[in-house]
């Protein structure tokens, strides 16, 4: 039995689409986390994986731009449900805030999001 292993979104993403990636650095909050989970378990060979935010962006002009933020939604109690995607078109004439902003999808995950994108044929890298 082959077992297939699906690409991380921002190769997807970055391959197919010709998004760019941007990502933030783990907060100060996520660290001390981290130290004192160690610090708990007595183990300080443990791997720091903390989830940042992640931003996509494919330039369609000099002021049009399609974006994708990422960042990762929490229930009630602080469980990490994963990754949840805003996708939108923004237009930026004359400023750096957007003056038009158009919304394609809000708060989906990776299959809802790529799908999603797979409708905007005139992205696709040949």
């Amino acid at each position: 039995m082959k077992i297939e292993y699906s690409l991380p979104l921002s190769r997807i993403l970055h391959k197919k689409y010709g998004f760019s990636v941007f990502t933030s650095n783990p907060t100060l909050q996520q660290m001390q986390e981290y130290l004192r989970v160690c610090r708990l378990l007595k183990r300080y060979d443990l791997p720091f994986t903390p989830y940042v935010s992640v931003v996509y962006e494919r330039q369609l002009s000099i002021v049009t731009s399609l974006i994708i933020e990422g960042s990762i939604a929490h229930t009630d109690l602080g469980l990490s449900l994963g990754y949840r995607y805003d996708f939108y078109k923004a237009r930026y004439i004359g400023s750096e805030i957007p003056q038009d902003i158009k919304l394609y999808c809000e708060q989906v995950g990776y299959k809802e999001l790529l799908h999603v994108v797979s409708r905007f044929r005139f992205l696709e890298k040949k």
